[in-house]
């Protein structure tokens, strides 16, 4: 039974990889360090230049960069194209795999480095760089991000730690009084027999007349209470507040017997 051991660009001048548009793939086995490939088993033409080549864990899955595109191939099935990828502006310069193998990074000359759900092939991240990146990799627990940028500097990202929960002796070391001593505890999830209190409740959707009324708005409330038939009790209440605000006055003028009449 034959097994891809190795997945490599090449093309009409092999020592330049940059002029390669093909991606073979060759059966060989392996002996400790070194292998020996024999025959080519599998040939695709990406298109374009290759500049990075990465396979699955699995063997079956192989994805290669050239251009700005990046394409799928599914190696068992006679190297089938699964999904074009095109993401970045300018040529990929490298990918590579996260440590749990569930990621693929992908570093472009246009400053960018884009993160791939494998099983989606979606981009879930996208971060910018001062320059373009030349190549990407994660540390084995994928606490840390590395690009090598052409000019020259390697930039470390670390991704921070979730805050501990505070412990009550922590809780107890807090100075009275401070920002923090006020804040504890936010943090600590409720026990069952807790009783959860505070929640939010719904506000009362106002009336037209206390909406004309809060926004200073006197001959529309009282134009609201005379014409519709609100009962006495809200009338008298609307012209007691018009009277309380001092507002009569500006209500009334400009009226005449037929305005007035409800």
């Amino acid at each position: 039974q034959s097994r891809y051991s190795s997945i490599s660009a090449t093309g009409a001048v092999p020592a330049r990889r940059n002029e390669a548009r093909t991606v073979r793939a060759q059966r060989g086995q392996s002996s400790g360090i070194n292998a020996e490939y024999g025959e080519c088993t599998l040939t695709v033409d990406h298109g374009a230049p290759v500049e990075s080549v990465v396979v699955l864990p699995s063997g079956g899955i192989a994805i290669s960069s050239g251009s700005n595109k990046i394409k799928v191939w599914d190696v068992h099935r006679s190297g089938g194209l699964l999904t074009t990828l095109a993401n970045h502006q300018k040529t990929i310069t490298c990918l590579a795999l996260d440590s749990s193998n569930t990621r693929l990074l992908s570093a472009s000359l246009d400053h960018q480095v884009k993160m791939y759900d494998l099983s989606t092939y979606k981009v879930t991240h996208s971060i910018k760089y001062s320059a373009p990146v030349l190549a990407i990799g994660t540390t084995g627990n994928n606490s840390r991000l590395v690009a090598g940028c052409n000019d020259g500097l390697v930039q470390i990202r670390e991704q921070p730690s979730p805050a501990p929960c505070p412990t009550k002796r922590s809780l107890a070391a807090i100075l009275p009084g401070s920002s923090a001593f006020f804040a504890r505890g936010k943090n600590i999830p409720p026990a069952k027999t807790d009783s959860v209190s505070g929640q939010e409740v719904k506000r009362k959707k106002l009336s037209q007349y206390d909406l004309h009324l809060k926004r200073f708005q006197y001959r529309e409330a009282f134009d609201h209470v005379i014409k519709s038939r609100h009962s006495p009790d809200i009338v008298v209440s609307v012209l007691q507040e018009l009277f309380r605000r001092d507002a009569m006055k500006r209500v009334l003028s400009g009226r005449n017997e037929d305005t007035l009449q409800p």
